[in-house]
């Protein structure tokens, strides 16, 4: 990053839009999963209680949430102002504003603990938005690109991939699958119900004595999540290990998501042997988000090198 744009006002904007952006998902994650209970005392059987989850988390939590994000969406709405005014960016800056639209709207049918296309664009949704700041923020101000190089195809699909499996983990989440798979196995029964149940994005839950039931879908869902975070460690060690760094900066940023995706997984395997308490499934979505960011980062450096 150029001396110019550290100290543009427009590349300031873009690193405050950036750090709000994460508190938005790192308070969003909080207030989602204190109402459903997560790493209760009496787990499993205090979890996902329908007339919590409706109710939501209240209190300084849910007005710091709000009044964050609609600083983020003036953000948006500012930024694709200067865009469309200096003509560059103006794509990117229109899919912050439909991002914060979306946002917005969904946000009015939230919390919905039955309907888990709601926690699914509300969880992938800000994660996109936050990837966007990124990706104008961390790259280069006059970045000279080599074509689509393979490196730059790699680190791109990259990219793709790791959203994808947060994607996985909203889904999941928005299943409050966590139970389905005690401990860090899941159960060797062959599920009745099929992958098209599971990932049916019109699917309603059912809730059985107050509860949000965790049924043969939900399984699915989470055996689903696991397999996706040992493909993408497999994918993001490849893409690191396997793609020579041409310079110091390659081998930096390579090393940087090499170093969260470690942790990611070992905070991910941890929660699941401890019943998975509030603070590591947090921290979960937290790190997911940085190292999101830290995979655009990535993309960038291979794509100059």
């Amino acid at each position: 990053m150029s001396l110019a744009k550290a100290t543009n006002w427009t590349g300031r904007l873009l690193g405050l839009a950036i750090v709000l952006s994460l508190a938005v998902v790192v308070l969003s994650a909080y207030l989602r999963i204190s109402a459903a209970g997560l790493g209760c005392v009496d787990w499993p059987a205090c979890y996902a209680r329908l007339s919590a989850v409706q109710e939501g988390a209240t209190g300084p939590a849910r007005a710091m949430h709000r009044a964050t994000a609609s600083t983020v969406g003036l953000i948006a709405l500012g930024y694709l102002l200067v865009a469309l005014r200096r003509r560059r960016d103006r794509a990117a800056a229109t899919a912050l504003v439909a991002l914060t639209a979306l946002l917005a709207v969904v946000g009015l049918h939230t919390p919905s603990p039955l309907e888990p296309w709601v926690t699914l664009i509300n969880v992938a949704g800000g994660m996109a938005l936050l990837a966007v700041y990124g990706w104008l923020w961390l790259r280069p101000e006059a970045a000279t690109t080599r074509g689509w190089s393979a490196r730059r195809l790699a680190a791109a699909a990259g990219v793709a991939v790791v959203y994808g499996q947060i994607a996985l983990g909203a889904w999941a989440s928005a299943h409050f699958a966590e139970p389905a798979c005690p401990g860090l196995p899941c159960p060797r029964e062959t599920p009745t119900a099929s992958i098209a149940d599971a990932f049916d994005p019109a699917r309603r839950l059912t809730a059985t004595a107050g509860r949000v039931t965790v049924d043969d879908a939900s399984v699915l869902v989470q055996r689903a999540h696991r397999l996706g975070a040992f493909l993408t460690f497999l994918y993001i060690c490849m893409l690191v290990l396997y793609a020579p760094a041409r310079t110091g900066a390659s081998r930096r940023a390579g090393l940087a998501v090499l170093a969260l995706l470690l942790a990611q997984v070992a905070l991910g395997v941890g929660a699941s042997l401890s019943n998975y308490p509030m603070w590591a499934a947090v921290a979960h979505n937290a790190l997911a988000a940085v190292l999101l960011l830290a995979v655009v980062r990535l993309y960038h450096v291979y794509a100059r090198d």
